[in-house]
């Protein structure tokens, strides 16, 4: 039977948990052919976008594939997918973009 101090400590952590807002990780992507729109939304993810650069700060919802994977489907092709300043090598770019519009 665990101790009251276990006990407590364990309460403590599945609390901390759930309370404990996600971490944010910076996306970037850099588009073959610059966007219109200035901010725009992927996978829950606000983007703003100048140019042909878009970034986001938000919590990881999911695969960094399968994000880069719905970007390009709603952008066009993409030249590049970074995630906290670590760029997608090139042969995950190529599925990602292979149902870009």
């Amino acid at each position: 039977m665990p101790s009251t101090l276990t006990t407590r400590f364990l309460a403590i952590l599945a609390l901390l948990a759930f309370a404990a807002p996600a971490a944010a990780h910076r996306f970037e992507a850099r588009l073959a052919s610059p966007v219109s729109s200035r901010e725009l939304v992927s996978s829950e993810i606000a983007w703003s976008c100048a140019g042909a650069t878009c970034t986001a700060d938000a919590p990881m919802s999911d695969a960094p594939a399968r994000l880069c994977a719905r970007f390009a489907k709603e952008v066009g092709r993409l030249e590049q997918f970074s995630v906290d300043g670590v760029a997608m090598p090139a042969n995950a770019m190529g599925k990602c973009n292979a149902k870009a519009r």
